[in-house]
């Protein structure tokens, strides 16, 4: 078990509520965009501000796929399957769903 935590964020953020937010993520830790926080990925400010956080991001594919996001799913953040994402929980100390 690897010692991080990891952030299963579910909605769709504002980039305030975002800011907010990030202040419990720490260095190792690790996020993952689901459900409708795979909507971020339209909104550039929101993916900059993610990217400048320097912790390993993921987004789920078939939430991407679901929502017809593929095209902006080009980013830095690693797209993930079902099986990779029940990996990641089960590996990680804590997680944390927002």
């Amino acid at each position: 078990m690897n010692m991080s935590q990891l952030h299963l964020i579910c909605k769709n953020l504002t980039l305030a509520e975002l800011s907010r937010q990030s202040q419990l993520i720490l260095a190792k830790d690790q996020l993952l965009l689901i459900a409708d926080a795979t909507l971020m990925l339209t909104q550039k400010e929101l993916i900059t501000f993610i990217q400048s956080l320097d912790n390993t991001c993921y987004i789920l594919e078939a939430d991407v796929r679901c929502r017809g996001l593929s095209e902006y799913a080009k980013s830095d953040l690693q797209i993930i399957n079902d099986q990779q994402m029940v990996d990641l929980c089960a590996n990680s100390q804590k997680v944390i769903s927002w």
